[in-house]
């Protein structure tokens, strides 16, 4: 069957869900898998919700009450749908609930910058331009002595 509106891939997020749940006793459905399930049913998700991404159509459609979407607090890689009624959370190993409490980690500390740098883009600008950061802190946070 090909699937060729929101509500049949939703429909069928819901149905692979509550199979998927109840073979593997209660864990999510990746939604890595996602793409290659539609593909045997000779079926394109982008054909249908466009440029938007298949975790933000999940999102937004889980308030329909057919899934529920459930995302690693730490490993963003680790994306899956649940059925409506069921709650999961992602175990976390000791080393990432230090991550998960502490906030990312800046392993390329250049990464530091660009997200302090992307979070100030976002205040208006007459708060802009009252921000003054020594040069100093901008190398440390780019990962320079």
């Amino acid at each position: 069957m090909t699937i060729t509106t929101e509500v049949e891939l939703q429909n069928f997020l819901a149905e692979r869900t509550a199979q998927h749940w109840k073979d593997s006793e209660g864990q999510p459905y990746p939604l890595s898998r996602v793409p290659l399930d539609l593909k045997e049913e000779k079926s394109d998700y982008k054909s249908i919700i466009f440029e938007e991404k298949l975790k933000d159509f999940v999102r937004r459609t889980q308030h329909d009450r057919l899934y529920k979407l459930v995302e690693h607090p730490v490993q963003k890689a680790k994306v899956g749908i649940i059925p409506p009624d069921e709650n999961f959370e992602f175990p976390i190993d000791p080393i990432h609930s230090e991550q998960a409490a502490y906030g990312p980690d800046y392993s390329d500390r250049g990464d530091a910058l660009f997200a302090f740098l992307r979070a100030l883009s976002k205040l208006p600008k007459e708060d802009i331009d009252a921000v003054v950061i020594p040069t100093r802190v901008l190398v440390k946070l780019a990962g320079r002595k």
